[in-house]
């Protein structure tokens, strides 16, 4: 399960991480998609990472809860 999903962290090679399968096919097919994204408009990568990284501030905010419970 760890070489499929891949645990990070392991360094070999002198300059590539030891990732698991799921995790390179995921990064290929977004280096893929990224190449046609940016042919298509030159700042479309950047508006998009900016409007995900602002939904997922909204979605952390609003869904995380602080526990009322202390943990000794």
């Amino acid at each position: 399960m760890i070489a499929a999903v891949g645990g990070g962290g392991v360094w070999f090679m002198g300059g590539a991480w030891g990732i698991g399968v799921i995790a390179m096919l995921s990064m290929t097919a977004g280096s893929l998609l990224s190449g046609y994204v940016y042919r298509y408009n030159n700042s479309l990568p950047w508006i998009l990472l900016s409007v995900s990284l602002v939904v997922l501030g909204v979605l952390f905010i609003t869904q995380i809860k602080e526990s009322d419970k202390v943990e000794d």
